[in-house]
């Protein structure tokens, strides 16, 4: 049985990923944009696209996600499927209650963009979701509206946990942070949740 990742190990794991990734494009590109800086094969890519037009967005304080109560219904289903699927050892209905209790009781019920997301935690979450994308677009049509539905609720969770302690930025570090508080319930940046399907 699978148990879960230290904090050690998942804070590798996602630095190595997005240094194998991005480093290389990285030396030039202090001031380019956010889709320049990105391997060329995944600059005209929609999904990637999709999800860097949302960073900037929330960047320019104009993303509009849905309200708590919507998102906690979508992360229910999500749940119950982690535990059904249940990959890891932790994934118990003890886990479900717990990330339940997190997102009701310490997310807002309308995310407003308040911290700036860094050019680096960008980058971070932008390869930790082209890690994904093949099975991202397997999972998912890949049209606009789509994509956006299913970025809506891992960007809530991890978005939501990134400001809660009102930082002027959030910096790389904080969003693999907030990342890895909701592992495994936040894909596409993070594990599937179940072998093969789509939550």
């Amino acid at each position: 049985m699978k148990t879960r990742l230290s904090w050690p190990c998942a804070l590798a794991a996602v630095v190595v990923t997005a240094a194998f990734l991005l480093l290389p494009h990285m030396v030039y590109a202090q001031q380019a944009s956010l889709i320049a800086q990105l391997p060329q094969g995944f600059r005209d890519d929609p999904d990637v696209k999709q999800l860097v037009q949302l960073v900037e967005l929330w960047n320019n304080k104009e993303l509009k996600l849905p309200a708590k109560g919507v998102l906690v219904q979508r992360l229910t289903l999500r749940l119950d499927e982690v535990v059904k699927g249940k990959l890891y050892s932790y994934q118990t209905n003890d886990w479900r209650q717990d990330m339940l209790g997190q997102a009701s009781n310490n997310l807002p019920d309308q995310l407003v963009p308040a911290s700036r997301i860094s050019n680096a935690a960008a980058l971070v979450l932008v390869s930790l979701f082209i890690k994904n994308i093949t099975d991202f677009k397997a999972q998912v049509t890949a049209t606009k509206t789509q994509t956006r539905a299913e970025l809506e609720l891992p960007l809530f969770l991890i978005l939501g946990t990134a400001q809660s302690g009102k930082p002027s930025e959030i910096d790389a570090e904080l969003m693999i942070r907030s990342v890895f508080a909701w592992w495994t319930t936040v894909w596409p940046f993070c594990d599937k949740a179940t072998p093969g399907k789509t939550t």
